[in-house]
């Protein structure tokens, strides 16, 4: 139900009043039906009485006395869907690299490294995640130190089978140069191509990620 403003409560108050006086002496019963949520009814209340007209059964003298039959409330399904919160409506899901870390970021040759990516894959499109782990020079070389596949079945430091996360776990070689490194990854469907997603520009690109591991 809409909220009412001010000048309705007291238009609803003034009628109260016009049909209680008709007599000054004479005790008139005037039935009176009240439609409204609580708060509504309150303010009707609230005025009637700030006007001193409002009494109770027990007050002796003149003066407009209420009595309360019954209270009949709206139907339970209205309340719920009023008070009930609007459901957002989820944002569909997409094949997509939500996540790429390297555990510990910071290591020396010869460690051992835990690749893990998290991934979103509504579709069940990914067959296999490939990661290479290389050396790109300041002019933009790249040497390619080792590659991985990641996995998502509970084996090769995958932590839990079917969660999304897929991981590996790498030996770094004792000979690899120290400084920044790049360790990327990319999403391979069962025929082994490259899955794709769209850029800005609507164009497939492949499907990657990349992070840094830092070699002391």
């Amino acid at each position: 139900m809409k909220a009412h403003s001010p000048a309705y409560l007291t238009t609803v108050v003034l009628t109260i009043l016009a049909l209680c006086s008709f007599s000054t002496s004479a005790e008139v019963t005037v039935s009176l039906n009240l439609t409204g949520d609580a708060n509504e009814i309150i303010q009707v209340l609230k005025l009637l009485q700030n006007e001193g007209f409002l009494k109770g059964s027990d007050d002796a003298g003149p003066g407009l006395k209420m009595y309360m039959n019954s209270v009949t409330p709206m139907d339970l399904n209205d309340v719920i869907k009023r008070k009930r919160p609007q459901k957002q409506p989820k944002p569909k899901q997409e094949l997509a690299i939500l996540k790429l870390a390297a555990e510990p970021g910071s290591a020396k040759p010869g460690d051992t490294v835990l690749l893990t990516a998290q991934i979103s894959d509504p579709d069940d499109k990914v067959d296999t995640v490939g990661a290479v782990i290389s050396k790109v020079a300041t002019e933009g070389e790249r040497t390619s130190i080792l590659g991985a596949d990641m996995y998502d079945n509970g084996t090769h430091g995958d932590r839990k089978p079917g969660d999304g996360i897929w991981s590996c776990s790498v030996l770094l070689p004792k000979n690899v140069p120290t400084g920044d490194i790049w360790v990327e990854i990319a999403l391979y469907d069962d025929n082994g191509y490259t899955l794709k997603k769209k850029n800005e520009k609507g164009k497939d690109i492949d499907l990657t990620a990349r992070t840094i591991l830092v070699l002391k």
